[in-house]
């Protein structure tokens, strides 16, 4: 956060100084070509959907716009966006457009990380975020402005922001929403909202030639690999960006060129140089892809779906696209989350091959036949809401007084089936009772920035007087990237015996946080266990954050040192439904199920076969497997006691 000293002189600095100017690099866009036909059309309507290319300058401007045409004074613009990695960089981006610092004029407010002071008057954010704040906000009285962006990826919490906007303007008169869409598809977001009017800006000036392969082939990393060098050794200059499905592609690729690159540079003038962007990436790496480089070189980035829609690199010219992406699918009937690798859509490969072209003519080199993109691909993505656990959904909906969620407003209705299996799961965390009314332990769970089932484990930890075990396991567990470096899995399997516990991966990932922190939090201590530094400094940041929010919860702390049978227990309380018994050999069974499963192969009770395991999820890797698992006990269990 901003210090109080820091944001007074910026202040004090604002009203001496004239307003900033508009920025060179914001002079080019194609939004400044409409900029006077645009303002009125902002200041007159209460709603209204934009639609525009990615790179036309809608994230970045519309803002900027809004703020101008108030004279700084009483608008207070909050822009959401579907990832946190795209929130981060258009607060930075508009502050140096703004000569702001950030945190003051511009900010941004993301999961387990809070960058705005009360002079804030643009802040970028999540959706999640914003859906988050209604349960404490439900009108969003102090915002003038609300900025829905990147509406056209239909995540789920844009969905059910996008339901809420109608109520909300109903209660609050004073506030608009403004929709925006890279996709040319947003009819179907005008009818939602009562045919509000639609606001097309200019699209890009340079052709973009797209060349598709003759015969289809399923090995798209070493074709992706071939068409790099095949860039890099025939075409002009310019820089390539390869849309992959995720690190494990990526580090796939990375790892050739790191190491054939002196025989690929001998067949250029240019010299490749390879870059790499994905959601969790540290922010030091991810702002490489922005910075100028040399003029006889040629930059390579290679990317998932993030650079499709949330970020523009102007310098790219080729785009070579895979066809591919990944993505989770929640079965209800199974209660599993899967993260398959699947076909794109045609609207996903209209936004790839938009990626290049920017400043001059541009290539996309598609991995797959015209034959698929024209009648195999679906016309547009699956709304994340129809494929997605509503768990957390249903809880906020609860939250914000919505007796009877089938009643919600959806742009698209999730299966009757889903709901009513979020809502037994509910029942079962004790956050609804049984007339389906939000109890008081639902209404804290709602509080936390993490999954329900995690927010039952903290709450139930506190009786148990372990909540910073608990914290610092659910700190760990919250991150999306991997604790261990999977590069030196040769070493990896003896340094992880050191940690393991017989109670089970939570306590050994405790056993992993506890020993960093006796070597003073150190990076070279990580190295030499093969473990990810900034994976445990981010997850220090989570542990307090979530033992900030229970203080200001006004509850008491109390511990009384690591208790490992009440880490157990905490986790079944919360994963009440997800015991396994031992079954024959090294597989489990799942107490409603007759399907087998097997410990998933890092698993620290992999080969000791206690009798019963309480586990997170089921992950699907060439095979079903239980994922973090501990020892348990069937009489912890709610769930096996009711029934």
């Amino acid at each position: 956060m901003i210090s109080n000293k820091l944001k007074n002189s910026y202040l004090t600095h604002q009203k001496v100084k004239e307003k900033p100017e508009l920025s060179t690099d914001s002079m080019s866009l194609p939004i400044e070509e409409i900029r006077k036909v645009l303002v009125p059309f902002l200041l007159n309507n209460k709603v209204l959907i934009i639609y525009g290319e990615t790179g036309s300058g809608k994230s970045t401007q519309i803002p900027q716009i809004l703020l101008r045409s108030d004279n700084y004074s009483n608008s207070y613009i909050c822009c959401t966006q579907p990832r946190r990695i795209a929130a981060v960089s258009l607060a930075l981006r508009v502050s140096n457009e703004l000569k702001s610092e950030i945190g003051c004029l511009v900010g941004f407010s993301i999961r387990f990380e809070d960058n705005v002071s009360s002079n804030t008057r643009i802040k970028y954010c999540t959706d999640g975020i914003l859906l988050k704040e209604l349960s404490l906000n439900p009108v969003l009285i102090e915002y003038s402005h609300i900025i829905i962006d990147e509406a056209h990826e239909r995540t789920l919490n844009t969905d059910i922001l996008l339901g809420l906007s109608k109520s909300i303007m109903k209660k609050n008169k004073k506030i608009t929403f403004i929709i925006t869409s890279a996709t040319i598809d947003i009819k179907k977001f005008s009818w939602f909202l009562n045919r509000c009017p639609i606001f097309t800006i200019p699209g890009k000036k340079f052709r973009v030639s797209i060349l598709f392969i003759k015969k289809l082939n399923f090995e798209y990393l070493k074709m992706a690999i071939q068409a790099i060098i095949y860039i890099h050794k025939k075409e002009k200059l310019g820089d390539i960006l390869v849309f992959l499905t995720g690190k494990s592609d990526i580090e796939f690729i990375e790892n050739y060129f790191e190491k054939n690159i002196h025989k690929v540079n001998n067949q250029s003038k240019l010299r490749l140089k390879v870059l790499k962007i994905f959601s969790n990436l540290p922010v030091s790496k991810q702002s490489l892809i922005f910075k100028k480089h040399a003029i006889n070189s040629r930059r390579c980035i290679l990317s998932t779906n993030i650079t499709e829609t949330s970020l523009t690199i102007p310098s790219i010219r080729y785009v070579i696209d895979s066809g591919y992406v990944k993505s989770k699918f929640y079965d209800p009937k199974a209660n599993s989350e899967n993260l398959l690798i699947v076909p794109i859509s045609k609207s996903s490969a209209d936004q790839r091959a938009g990626r290049s072209g920017r400043v001059s003519d541009g290539k996309c080199f598609r991995l797959y036949t015209e034959y698929v993109y024209n009648n195999e691909m679906r016309k547009s993505n699956i709304p994340e809401i129809k494929r997605s656990n509503l768990l957390n959904t249903i809880l906020i909906l609860k939250t914000l007084g919505y007796v009877n969620v089938m009643s919600f407003d959806f742009i698209d209705k999730p299966s009757i089936f889903a709901i009513g299996k979020a809502l037994e799961e509910l029942f079962m965390l004790k956050a609804l009772n049984k007339k389906g009314e939000l109890t008081n332990s639902g209404r804290l769970m709602s509080l936390f920035p993490i999954d329900p089932k995690l927010s039952r484990v903290l709450l139930v930890s506190i009786t148990f007087f372990v909540p910073i075990e608990i914290a610092i396991i659910i700190g760990i567990i919250s991150n999306s990237s991997n604790l261990f470096h999977e590069k030196n899995l040769v070493s990896l399997k003896n340094e992880t015996k050191y940690f393991n516990s017989l109670y089970g991966d939570h306590v050994t990932y405790l056993n992993i946080y506890k020993e960093w922190l006796k070597n003073n939090s150190s990076r070279e201590w990580c190295v030499q266990n093969a473990l990810n530094y900034l994976y445990l400094a981010n997850s220090k940041k989570i542990c307090k954050q979530l033992l900030f929010l229970i203080k200001k919860l006004d509850i008491k702390i109390i511990c009384k040192g690591s208790n490992y049978t009440n880490i157990c227990k905490s986790f079944t309380k919360g994963f009440s439904k997800n015991i396994a018994r031992k079954a024959k050999n090294e597989y489990y069974k799942i107490i409603y199920e007759k399907t087998l499963y097997k410990l998933h192969p890092k698993s620290s009770l992999l080969g000791t076969k206690p009798n019963w395991i309480v586990f997170e999820t089921i992950i699907n890797i060439s095979g079903e497997y239980l994922y973090n698992v501990s020892k348990t006990k069937p009489e912890w269990s709610e769930y096996l006691n009711r029934n």
